[in-house]
C-alpha cells in the first residue's frame, strides 16, 4: 500500500514529462512538414497539372470523336454501310 501511492505519483509524472515532450517538440514538426507538403505541392502546381491533364483529355476524346463522325459522313455520303465502333467502345 505504501508503494501505490508512490507508483502512482512517478507515473504520473513520467505521463506529464512524454505530454510536454510531445506538445514541445514532436508537434510542432509534424505542423512543419504539413505545411511544407501543402508548399510543395503548390510549388509543383499538381493542382494545375491536373486542370491541364483534364483538359487534354478532354481534347483528345473530342478529336476521337470528331475523326469517328467524319468516317460516317464519309460512308453515309458513299452509301456505304458503316459498322466502325464508337471511340468509346
Amino acid at each position: 500500500m505504501l508503494l501505490t501511492r508512490a507508483v502512482n505519483k512517478t507515473g504520473e509524472l513520467l505521463m506529464s514529462l512524454c505530454e510536454f515532450v510531445v506538445n514541445r517538440y514532436v508537434i510542432p514538426v509534424i505542423e512543419g512538414q504539413k505545411a511544407e507538403g501543402r508548399a510543395e505541392v503548390r510549388a509543383e502546381g499538381r493542382v494545375e497539372g491536373r486542370v491541364e491533364g483534364r483538359e487534354q483529355g478532354l481534347a483528345e476524346a473530342r478529336a476521337e470523336w470528331q475523326a469517328w463522325n467524319e468516317h460516317r459522313l464519309a460512308a453515309e455520303r458513299e452509301g456505304w454501310d458503316f459498322t466502325e465502333p464508337t471511340p468509346q467502345g
